[in-house]
């Protein structure tokens, strides 16, 4: 059975340029989700959320690979990578020195198939095992709305990502465009393995509005 690669499939969300700002529409998706809040840095749940998320991404495919268990849609997939929307508590943007009231969603895209019955008994399965953590449970598996956006690709640490951003601010404005929603990162690579400098993020800036 082939293997379905989301990166390639749908290749303008996860192949972005550092020089030329794309826009974008992503279409409607399902997400393996989890909430947080604060700098991430200064949340000892931060990496312990992340280790949930892929914790039940990664024993849903080994479920799968039961036929009994397998819905009649049911394709393997490649896990795709983090990604996270940031945003703000009571207010619309996002103000970079504010972390006390940053809020943010990692986020896992996952098949249409998958359902909120799968992601339930994926955390059973890690609860029988003892291998879920205090976060386990928060899991959700959401639909994330069909948006626009522009979009460009952040190479360097994460700390200096707002540069990135700055210009699709910029560039939203020169057209007349206002953001809107959710600002949205994409982890194309691991931090525990690359150095930061060569960090690759692409930043997506939803807007409404028409070109």
């Amino acid at each position: 059975m082939k293997k379905i690669d989301f990166k390639k499939e749908y290749k303008k969300l996860f192949r972005q340029s550092d020089k030329k700002i794309s826009y974008i529409v992503s279409p409607k998706l399902n997400y393996l989700t989890i909430e947080g809040k604060g700098h991430p840095e200064k949340n000892t749940g931060f990496e312990q959320k992340i280790g949930a998320l892929y914790g039940v991404a990664y024993t849903l495919k080994f479920m799968f690979k039961n036929p009994d268990f397998q819905p009649p849609e049911y394709f393997d997939f490649v896990i795709p990578p983090m990604e996270t929307f940031w945003y703000m508590n009571n207010c619309d943007g996002f103000d970079v020195n504010r972390p006390n009231d940053w809020r943010w969603t990692l986020l896992l895209m996952q098949a249409g198939y998958i359902t909120p019955q799968h992601i339930e008994h994926a955390k059973n399965e890690l609860i029988k095992k003892g291998k879920t953590n205090d976060f386990t449970e928060d899991l959700q598996l959401k639909k994330i709305k069909k948006e626009k956006a522009v979009q460009l690709l952040h190479i360097g640490p994460y700390n200096q990502v707002s540069e990135t951003v700055e210009k699709l601010m910029k560039e939203l404005e020169s057209k007349g465009l206002e953001p809107y929603g959710k600002y949205r990162e994409i982890y194309l690579n691991d931090s525990r393995r690359v150095p930061p400098e060569k960090l690759k993020t692409i930043c997506r800036l939803p807007f409404r509005g028409s070109l």
